[in-house]
């Protein structure tokens, strides 16, 4: 998207953070946001893990930073991307039927490790065997993530590009 914050596109006039932040927040108990601000929302804002770079980076970051605060109350977390508007209603649910297990959402497209579940331990035992930059399948693979099956390929879609906007355009959220 030319590096336009994707946070801030509309899709039928709510910006796209919003309309992530809506679908999401019935799915758990504490939301933040993997970046320097919170887009007005009152959110907690996670750096990325300085030793590392990519979307790696962020989650890894969150991990540490989720780890250490005394309001977490699970052994890991959910992600989603700012550019996913169409993730299922039960995605929450399905990623963390096992707490200690790292998920990533799949389906006819392949996998999709944007859209996971995060286990504190598998993160910790994959940090030895990364490089500086791994892509989120290694990451995933490292972490020892298994994957969780949705059936179809429309709900973990990325908008990237402005032909992927105007294709949801018409959508309502």
């Amino acid at each position: 998207m030319g590096g336009e914050d994707k946070g801030l596109l509309e899709i039928g006039g709510r910006r796209m953070v919003d309309i992530i932040i809506d679908r999401i927040w019935p799915q758990c108990h504490q939301l933040y946001v993997a970046g320097p601000w919170d887009y007005g929302r009152g959110l907690v804002t996670l750096d990325d893990h300085p030793d590392f770079a990519g979307p790696a980076a962020g989650i890894l970051g969150a991990a540490y930073a989720l780890r250490t605060r005394p309001d977490t109350r699970h052994p890991g977390f959910l992600t989603i991307p700012i550019d996913g508007p169409n993730l299922p209603s039960d995605l929450g649910r399905c990623l963390t039927a096992d707490l200690h297990q790292c998920v990533i959402a799949r389906d006819e497209d392949g996998p999709h490790p944007t859209f996971a579940y995060w286990s504190f331990a598998g993160l910790a035992a994959a940090l030895p065997y990364l490089s500086s930059n791994p892509s989120l399948r290694e990451l995933a693979e490292m972490a020892g993530a298994r994957d969780e099956l949705w059936p179809g390929h429309h709900y973990f879609s990325n908008i990237n590009t402005p032909d992927d906007l105007k294709r949801v355009a018409g959508r309502r959220y």
